[in-house]
């Protein structure tokens, strides 16, 4: 059984426009890198977003490009310096920061109460046992502290930078 539809279409080659833009080689750079060009299809933006999954600080970054004497493109992609949680204002962050409550910390209790017993000669292997207990429960609160923290910093490290008109203190 054969279709009607099934009929060859002779393939012709259509030769480049003559009038249309003339491709320019382009050479890309980031941090003294040369990068190849991967074709016309691809804009400076698409190329760096690219790169950015290799090199997270250009995220914001930017570009500048400029005709060489041989006619071909070189562009230059920038990193973007910026500031974490640049949207969060100080008024916002003062506010949020008045209603933490501090709170005693039990190993600094106990370290506290261990170094008035030593300073006192009062520190007996008895007094240590009977501290076990206390021991043991600062030391697991000492491990979620430490945890916590350690969660909390790889959090405020996740946030992306912000573009800024200045670099900032401590850059």
């Amino acid at each position: 059984m054969t279709s009607q539809n099934s009929a060859l279409v002779p393939v012709v080659n259509i030769p480049p426009d003559p009038t249309g833009p003339v491709y320019r080689p382009r050479h890309f750079y980031y941090d003294g890198q040369l990068f190849e060009d991967p074709g016309p299809e691809y804009s400076p933006q698409d190329i760096l977003n690219f790169l950015a999954a290799t090199y997270p600080e250009l995220r914001n970054g930017t570009w500048t490009q400029r005709t060489l004497p041989d006619g071909s493109e070189e562009i230059t992609f920038h990193k973007v310096t910026g500031e974490k949680g640049a949207a969060v204002t100080v008024a916002q962050l003062l506010q949020a920061l008045d209603t933490v409550q501090p709170r005693r910390i039990a190993a600094f209790a106990l370290t506290q109460q261990i170094t008035t017993l030593v300073a006192t000669e009062q520190l007996t292997p008895e007094t240590m046992l009977a501290m076990g207990p206390e021991i043991e429960a600062a030391l697991k609160e000492a491990e979620r502290l430490s945890t916590s923290g350690g969660r909390i910093t790889g959090q405020i490290l996740a946030i992306p930078a912000s573009p800024h008109n200045r670099v900032p203190l401590g850059f």
